[in-house]
């Protein structure tokens, strides 16, 4: 089963992390309270969102902590955006600028969600990065999903990428080796036509991920008679 790629709601207390929590998955996975400090631990929730398996963890608020129990708490949510694949900065959209402060140094967010926009009269929109919306009405929600999925498909793609370049270097490192140990003279020295034949062998295996076993070299170099 493919592994669900994680997403991190960090911000403010009351900003309205656990609410967007609940309308993504459409359910009361976090208990939502006008009171400050409502999340202390990591609540997480795995859904699909257009097609793609993610887990989407709900943080405490960032914030100078009150106690042991919330300062816990803010450390977990700092362990938890350093690992994600997604981080999102919930702020309200009536101050937009008013970023989380946390005590120790986060990685910039990669998607900052202005929510509230009810109480301020504004109409849910996606610009550049920053998701206008509503978690109390839902609007904008939609607009929320989509980018995150876009942004995860992105990355993926940018994964496979690299992933077929690297392919493609080992492919042709071992094509390069091959023709080296098929010039060797065996008569002369076998040794050199089996170390490049080893070697051939572990850049192939760096595709798979797994390298040949002695025995099937073995039978490789019978079957050529190298080594006689």
């Amino acid at each position: 089963m493919r592994q669900a790629s994680r997403i991190t709601l960090i911000g403010e207390p009351n900003v309205g992390k656990s609410s967007i929590l609940n309308r993504l998955t459409g359910e009361q996975t976090a208990i939502v309270d006008a009171e400050a400090g409502t999340t202390r631990d990591l609540v997480r929730a795995t859904i699909a969102i257009n097609g793609l398996a993610v887990e989407i963890a709900d943080t405490a608020g960032l914030r100078k902590p009150a106690g042991a129990i919330e300062q816990e708490g803010m450390r977990r949510a700092h362990e938890a955006a350093r690992a994600a694949d997604l981080t999102i900065e919930v702020r309200d959209c009536r101050q937009p600028d008013r970023a989380a402060t946390a005590p120790d140094q986060l990685p910039a967010a990669d998607l900052i969600v202005l929510n509230k926009i009810d109480a301020a009269g504004l109409k849910p929109g996606c610009d550049q990065g920053v998701i206008r919306l509503s978690a109390k009405t839902g609007a904008g929600i939609d607009l929320l999903a989509g980018e995150i999925a876009r942004l995860l498909a992105a990355g993926s793609a940018e994964t496979s990428i690299l992933a077929r370049q690297r392919h493609v270097d080992a492919l042709d490192k071992a094509l390069e080796l091959l023709s080296e140990a098929a010039a060797a003279n065996p008569d002369g020295d076998p040794e050199v036509a089996a170390e490049l034949l080893r070697s051939a062998d572990a850049r192939l295996g760096e595709i798979v991920g797994v390298n040949v076993a002695d025995d099937v070299l073995g039978e490789i170099f019978a079957r050529f008679c190298i080594g006689k």
